[in-house]
């Protein structure tokens, strides 16, 4: 006889049931308890209009966790320590509230983000070639920080500071737009790390996830960088003017992949010397800062480098294009053979390096080959008002080889 025709039989009351078995149930079905925490509350408000701002991304970072930045990783790396809290974003609301629970006890930087609005987060700038780890407390100096206690709410106010902007459009010497063309603005003094760099994983999220300082410019040309701090920038664009890609039906990778770029700077210079500088006050929104593609000023260089003695072609070498003003091109040899697009005119250095014979070939690979080796060589190019083809550059084998 089954327990339900018992139970009917006995005629309890429903109610009596539900009594008797709500405990079993709830501990078959209740979640494990959560660990102990506390909450953050707050509100972001919008600088400019001075009202809530609606689903901006709020963050709350540890402090200790992140003023590590890159070590932080490094150091759960070498202890193999359990998976620590980096990070919790969470959206605001209509009326610009969020609410954060079950954070761990601490200190947390707290900062929001939305587009055409400065991220908190001061990226540095160095004047030196060598980049040198950032100073954590520099890069947050601006992001207030919320102090999480136990079965506690703590409450912070977040405001948003409306960034400037540049917009303008670019076009082709011959006044058709340039779409599709990738921009960003640069400090005019100085060279900006990259967003990444040594921020640890956070801080990298947050700043690759609202970068304002790139565009991609529209089909009619127009372009519009936004989320900018007040400053002297350099707005930069750059064209893809040679891509080759092979693949085949065995698979989706390509077989072989090649790729030339062309740097402009507004307001149509090839040298960042000449560049224009943009300075944006607070909030101010910049506009006509135009960008013209003059292609007809630009020739080819092209050339050989061969061995020295039995005179074949190297199979692969790294050929630098650059003059004292600032420009640089790189492109790899193959099969003895490089050829730069688009160069202006003007008296340049080129830098022929790690010239060798190695293909990866499985003859290559034989414990029997060595792969010869090339010496560096260094040739002056001057650029007029036509294509350069130079005469071949021969190299001088090394005394040793690599052994493959």
């Amino acid at each position: 006889m089954s327990v339900g025709t018992i139970l009917g039989a006995m005629k309890i009351p429903a109610t009596c049931l539900a009594l008797v078995f709500a405990p079993l149930l709830c501990a078959q079905t209740s979640a494990p308890p959560q660990a102990p925490g506390g909450s953050v509350t707050g509100h972001v408000i919008a600088s400019d209009t001075q009202r809530p701002a609606r689903f901006a991304t709020v963050y709350l970072l540890p402090k200790d966790e992140t003023l590590k930045g890159d070590a932080s990783k490094r150091d759960s790396q070498a202890k193999k320590a359990e998976d620590r809290l980096t990070m919790v974003s969470v959206e605001s609301e209509l009326d610009g509230s969020f609410n954060v629970q079950r954070l761990p006890p601490g200190d947390y930087f707290a900062l929001a983000t939305a587009p055409g609005y400065i991220v908190p987060v001061q990226l540095p700038v160095s004047s030196e070639d060598k980049l040198a780890t950032p100073d954590m407390n520099v890069v947050l100096a601006s992001v207030p920080v919320v102090h999480v206690a136990t079965d506690q709410t703590s409450t912070v106010d977040l405001t948003m500071e409306r960034g400037a902007s540049i917009s303008g459009v670019a076009r082709y010497d011959d006044g058709t737009p340039v779409g599709g063309l990738y921009l960003r603005v640069q400090p005019a003094t100085g060279l900006e790390l990259p967003e990444n760099y040594g921020l640890g994983q956070a801080l990298m999220q947050i700043a690759f996830v609202n970068q304002r300082s790139i565009a991609t410019a529209l089909d009619d040309g127009s372009y519009r960088l936004y989320g900018l701090r007040p400053g002297k920038y350099v707005v930069t664009a750059t064209l893809s003017t040679a891509r080759e890609t092979r693949t085949s039906n065995a698979g989706q990778s390509p077989l072989s992949s090649s790729w030339q770029g062309l740097t402009v700077y507004a307001p149509g210079e090839f040298r960042r010397s000449k560049a224009q500088i943009v300075e944006l006050k607070d909030g101010e929104q910049r506009t006509g800062v135009d960008l013209a593609v003059t292609l007809q000023i630009l020739h080819g260089v092209r050339g050989r480098v061969l061995a020295n003695g039995s005179l074949h072609p190297i199979a692969h070498a790294s050929a630098l294009l650059k003059d004292d003003e600032g420009y640089r091109k790189f492109l790899g040899v193959a099969d003895g053979a490089f050829h730069f697009d688009y160069v202006p005119s003007g008296t340049y250095k080129l830098a022929i390096t790690d010239g060798t014979d190695w293909t990866g070939s499985a003859k290559d690979m034989s414990a029997e080959s060595i792969a010869p080796m090339y010496k560096n060589a260094d040739i002056t190019v001057i650029v007029g008002e036509h294509d350069v083809v130079l005469d071949d550059i021969v190299l001088e084998p090394l005394k040793q080889g690599i052994g493959k």
